[in-house]
């Protein structure tokens, strides 16, 4: 991987927000399927290492084009500016997702792998004990954390029961990178696939079908499904209407936005904070 390439990923990534910026460390716990709250599985990139701790359900984990089976149990290390989502193949699919800035630990290695895999134990122990000290936040709780995941590096590299996974580079990758990143800055504003292919110069054709292909779904149900995400974040942490949400995250028609919304989290926008309120 040249410099340049290195660069054009970094420029173009998703960026991840922390609470404290001199603790580069985020936690959450996602749910993937038919179930109320559940993740919409979008494809993303970052900068970012990411920890993968399977704990229900199997699913396929595509990683730039290639799927992988993984099941409850699993432990999966993603290295930085990977294109990968998650597809559940039961009908819940449920993991602990940590993601790590490669100098909060001074990791630099270049990968030659797509990710890895474990189903050691020792491993897993090693996530759960991260994630409980990142569920309590304790005092002095980022020293642990800090000890633990150099601790995890260290097995990965050498734990006999860690397998790699390949895949197959694709040109096209880069283009569906920066189509990301022009969705994710602009998924708020109208936009077409014209704009996309004078974007990317490729022909409305070419380009639904590469789209198609990577993601797993067409431009539109993947913007739809960025934008209920953006106003699923909105209702949950603001006061503003339910309508206003959805204006400002792209749709202009509520009828519409319900409908789309309860497709993808199973639920109304309003019950999102009703179960807030409660």
């Amino acid at each position: 991987m040249g410099d340049r390439d290195i660069n054009d990923r970094i420029i173009n990534c998703e960026k991840i927000q922390y609470r404290q910026s001199d603790f580069p460390v985020s936690y959450h716990y996602d749910t993937v399927g038919k179930a109320k709250n559940a993740q919409s599985g979008l494809a993303n990139w970052h900068e970012e290492i990411e920890i993968l701790y399977f704990t229900e359900g199997e699913a396929e984990l595509y990683v730039n084009l290639e799927g992988h089976h993984v099941k409850a149990g699993d432990v999966i290390f993603l290295y930085p500016y990977w294109l990968h989502r998650t597809v559940n193949l039961t009908p819940l699919c449920r993991y602990h997702c940590l993601l790590i800035h490669p100098s909060f630990i001074g990791f630099s290695h270049e990968a030659t792998t797509d990710f890895l895999i474990s189903s050691s134990d020792a491993i897993r122990q090693n996530v759960w004990r991260i994630v409980s000290e990142m569920r309590e936040a304790q005092p002095g709780y980022q020293t642990v954390v800090f000890g633990e995941i150099n601790a995890l590096i260290g097995r990965f590299s050498r734990c006999p029961e860690v397998s790699e996974s390949y895949a197959v580079p694709d040109p096209q990758l880069d283009s569906m990178r920066q189509v990301l990143r022009y969705i994710r800055t602009n998924y708020n504003q109208k936009i077409t696939v014209a704009d996309i292919c004078n974007l990317v110069h490729l022909s409305p054709s070419y380009f639904s079908q590469c789209f198609s292909r990577i993601m797993g779904c067409s431009l539109m149900v993947y913007l739809n499904r960025m934008r209920c995400e953006k106003a699923y974040q909105m209702i949950s942490s603001t006061s503003l209407s339910i309508m206003e949400c959805a204006l400002e995250c792209g749709f202009s028609n509520k009828s519409y936005f319900t409908r789309k919304f309860r497709e993808i989290y199973h639920i109304l926008p309003s019950d999102v904070r009703t179960q807030r309120k409660k």
